[in-house]
């Protein structure tokens, strides 16, 4: 590992190439993440992936190697250069509520506000901001609770509001939603996606949940025993996994539709699911619930259709496929059944999937 950034395409924002060693743990990542890009870094557990977002925050010191953002150094322990946290142009979300108890909701996201560079210039208007970030978050009837009276999953929701208010360039999210419901996780998350997508600064999300990574991150980075052993988009990862860990992490297709009843619009293509929904819908469809066959089938799954081979991967025991047409999907099968059907790049397939296999939730 050398001490000065190398040149990145596309052109980085942040540049993060660091080595960290403490007892038998070792950490050695580089890390380029370009402006307005999410993304997510996804791994076992106790693979390094928090302790990367912490040194990425100044919380934690590498032995080795630079950060970088914007071409501003933030830490460089070749030439003493260790910037403190509060000058780091950084805002982070930890993965537990880390909050003012005695204060207010309210109270704690004005403190973000008042050194945000979109703040308001008064009480008032930081006041008035605050009120409408802890909307977005589901929480306009907790404005003025004590933040020591809230449940875990309120604490965490008022943590991210802070954290997104804070208006900062590099912004470091760990685990924002792993303390929520799933009413309150699809808030959130859109909530997410949309803050994301207007976003010109770099974003680097930890997470555990497949979901939230495929639709938040528009490129995965898998770290495992403190390297990273694969970056790419969900799409590839899900359609290539290095290794088993990553497989089962991507098992799931995931789409997004609009659902009218049953039925559920992707893409070019439909879908019909097992319980009535309406409105904008995540799809998840799992790579071991669809088969293939020579001719259309004849059985009791209510979902095919007719594709085409794009790519072949065997994973130990299975073969992953990857199949393109009015949907994108992938399966994965046992090698007899590769054989039997003779799978190969190019060849065309019916593939199907029980409706009661899908997992639909609102978008």
């Amino acid at each position: 590992m050398t001490d000065s950034p190398r040149p990145y395409g596309p052109p980085a924002d942040l540049v993060c190439r660091i080595g960290f060693d403490r007892g038998e743990f070792s950490l050695d990542v580089d890390l380029p993440v370009a402006g307005g890009e999410t993304v997510g870094v996804i791994g076992p557990n106790g693979a390094g992936k928090t302790t990367l977002l912490r040194i990425i925050a100044g919380l934690e010191a590498p032995d080795r190697g630079v950060v970088v953002l914007q071409g501003a150094t933030l830490v460089d322990p070749a030439n003493n250069i260790d910037v403190a946290p509060e000058n780091r142009n950084v805002a982070m979300s930890f993965n537990t509520a880390r909050l003012f108890p005695r204060k207010t909701a309210r109270q704690n996201v004005e403190f973000a506000l008042e050194q945000a560079p979109s703040g308001g210039r008064n009480r008032e208007e930081r006041a008035r901001q605050a009120g409408q970030w802890l909307d977005r978050v589901g929480l306009s009837d907790k404005v003025d609770e004590k933040v020591e009276t809230l449940s875990g999953g309120m604490a965490q929701r008022v943590s991210l509001a802070r954290t997104l208010a804070a208006d900062r360039r590099l912004l470091l999210l760990d685990e924002p939603l792993s303390a929520l419901d799933l009413k309150t996780r699809v808030l959130v998350r859109a909530l997410l996606t949309e803050h994301l997508a207007d976003r010109t600064g770099p974003t680097v999300l930890v997470t555990h949940d497949p979901v939230d990574a495929t639709v938040l991150a528009d490129r995965l980075v898998v770290i495992d025993e403190g390297r990273v052993v694969q970056d790419g988009s969900p799409t590839e990862l899900t359609a290539r996994p290095a290794s088993a860990w990553v497989a089962r992490f991507v098992d799931h297709t995931v789409w997004r539709g609009d659902a009218r009843g049953t039925d559920v619009t992707v893409g070019e293509g439909r879908a019909v699911v097992a319980d009535p929904i309406d409105g904008p819908v995540v799809v998840g469809v799992p790579a071991r619930a669809v088969t293939l066959h020579q001719n259309e089938p004849e059985g009791s799954a209510r979902n095919t259709w007719p594709l085409t081979v794009e790519t072949v991967h065997h994973i130990e025991e299975r073969v992953r496929v990857t199949l393109t047409g009015s949907v994108d999907l992938v399966a994965e099968v046992t090698n007899a059944s590769a054989d039997t059907l003779a799978l190969e790049p190019g060849k065309p397939v019916w593939a199907s999937v029980k409706a009661t296999e899908l997992l639909v939730r609102p978008r």
